[in-house]
């Protein structure tokens, strides 16, 4: 749903084209679900509905004090939210990294 959301906001701008053309490899990652069958996600959406609006409700709050944090100057906030998520992205990253290890030796 982020995927697909960023993409349309971003393509409703009037520098779209410059926002496409130099978009780095992680923009590419992070957006490559938007360039999958529309059908299959419509489909998803609705057949997901109840954790899809539950999801959505809480990103949309931590994306608001997110927001509010940056709008006042929340300086701590902001240093606390972004060790927190990169504390959990590298916990995946260790947790993938030993799936890949698992698949490699099956």
């Amino acid at each position: 749903m982020m995927a697909y959301t960023l993409v349309h906001t971003l393509a409703q701008r009037s520098q779209h084209k410059d926002i496409f053309r130099y978009a780095a490899g992680g923009f590419r990652d992070f957006t490559r679900i938007a360039g999958s069958d529309p059908v299959m996600w419509h489909d998803i959406a609705l057949a997901n509905r109840t954790a899809l609006l539950n999801g959505l409700d809480d990103f949309e709050k931590h994306l608001l004090d997110l927001r509010s944090a940056i709008e006042s100057g929340n300086g701590e906030y902001l240093r606390d939210l972004f060790a927190r998520a990169k504390q959990a992205r590298d916990a995946f990253g260790e947790m993938d990294a030993i799936r890949q290890m698992k698949k490699q030796s099956d």
